[in-house]
Order: C-alpha cells, then structure tokens, then sequence
C-alpha cells in the first residue's frame, strides 16, 4: 500500500479514527509524529531519489543499521525513497526542509537570520 505524504511531510504513519470530537468513517492519513491528518495537495516525485537513515554517517552499536549499510562502524544506510520507509519525511524541493534548512546545516530563521539548535548563530 503506497502511504501518503502529508501536509507535514512525513509519510502517513497511521490512520486516524476521531480527532477533536469529529469521528472519521472510513478511517483517514495520518502522522503521528507531528499530529497531521491533511494529506500534502500535490504528492512529491520520488523516482531517482534516495532516502538516507536518520543516523547516516553516524557511530552505531555494534553496525546495527535496518539496511545492512554499516562500515567500519558507520552507518551509510540509503534507499530508493518511498512513503513506505520507517518515518519517511520528504526533503526534497518545496519541503519545508528545502525552504527552511540551508544545506550547511543551518536554519533560517524569522528574521532571516540563521539559526543552529534553536538559537541564533552570532555569525550569521
């Protein structure tokens, strides 16, 4: 079953029964992660991408990766994306990640000031 991306862009995790009081019959999309049930308006092209773990080029214990992908100790799992991935979260062009996160790491924030773990970066 190809899961949704939602407005969140994560990949539905989940399908949600009632929220606020509004009962939903069939059950819908949803992300639990960040609490979204309103599917994305247009769905990202996937084809020719590649998904990387959340611990890519990170130490694992003991190389445990989902993917067989550890060396030397360092995850280097990457797949095809897909929305059936384990917390899939698109990335890509028109991702908040995209308009939000500089490449270097940064974050833009609301004064177009850049940001590092939530506080402003005095080099910016």
């Amino acid at each position: 079953m190809k899961l949704p991306i939602m407005k969140c862009g994560c990949a539905a995790q989940a399908t949600c029964a009632s929220m606020d009081g509004i009962k939903y019959d069939p059950q819908i999309p949803a992300c639990l992660v960040h609490d979204c049930i309103e599917i994305a308006e247009k769905q990202p092209d996937l084809t020719g991408r590649k998904s990387r773990c959340a611990y890519f080029g990170k130490p694992t214990r003991n190389c445990e990766c989902n993917y067989d992908g550890c060396r030397e100790g360092i995850c280097n799992c990457e797949q095809p994306s897909s929305p059936n991935l384990p917390f899939f979260e698109y990335h890509g062009p028109g991702s908040r990640w995209a308009k939000d996160f500089c490449k270097c790491g940064f974050i833009l924030g609301p004064a177009h000031g850049f940001y590092t773990n939530g506080k402003p970066n005095p080099s910016s």
